[in-house]
């Protein structure tokens, strides 16, 4: 029982003999699988009987890209989304977030890294103290606002990726259309034009027919 800190830079390895497990855990948040042992059946069934996202163990990679600290403040926030039907860089987009805590808003607005959280009760006690609070302030309303304008810049992307890809899918299915379905117009044309062909040589049958029973009535 206990608790040890980890250094920067500095690995910890956590053993679970009874488990033949060993993770291996350093300061940036990364894990390791060193060691898997064989069960009774003589065999590591690490890979088959454990599953990421819905894949196996043996198929599958993990990239964690959102982690809380114990805080509460996130220390790594980006998202990635797959807009295109590729594996290529333009297939793919990545989002990253800034924070906005009360910690990192206003941080730098006086040189140092003095933000909203670091304004206590006695901040505004004096003219200087008073217009330090205000340059806080100042710069922490301009970081939310860059937050919130990269928030809608990516909106932006992902509704522009989204219209792509509807207009792929119509396009799609337009050509699925023209290659399967049937065109009522152009087939009702070419009936039409079809049956006053048949009908014309019909009537110039029936005329061709008369004309004999026409000379023997003169012969008559």
């Amino acid at each position: 029982g206990g608790t040890t800190a980890i250094g920067a830079g500095e690995n910890a390895t956590l053993n679970f003999d009874e488990l033949g497990l060993s993770f291996t855990v350093n300061t940036n948040f990364s894990a390791s699988v060193s060691s898997i042992a064989a069960d009774n059946t003589g065999a590591s069934n690490f890979g088959s009987d454990t599953t990421f996202n819905g894949v196996a163990g043996n198929d599958s990679s993990l990239n964690v890209v959102n982690m809380a600290a114990d805080n509460g403040q996130a220390l790594q926030q980006s998202v990635d989304f797959q807009v295109g039907a590729g594996n290529t860089a333009n297939d793919r987009m990545s989002i990253e977030f800034s924070s906005v805590d009360s910690d990192t808003l206003g941080a730098g607005a006086l040189g140092t890294e003095v933000s909203i959280a670091d304004l206590g009760a006695n901040a505004i006690d004096t003219a200087a103290g008073a217009q330090e609070a205000v340059e806080v302030v100042g710069r922490a309303i301009d970081d939310l606002q860059r937050a919130r304008a990269n928030i809608g810049t990516y909106q932006n992307r992902l509704d522009f990726a989204g219209q792509n890809l509807a207009t792929t899918q119509e396009n799609t299915e337009s050509a699925r259309s023209t290659l399967l379905d049937l065109d009522v117009a152009a087939e009702m044309t070419a009936f039409t034009s079809k049956q006053i062909l048949v009908q014309s040589g019909v009537a110039m049958l029936a005329q061709a027919n008369q004309m004999p029973q026409n000379l023997l009535r003169l012969l008559q």
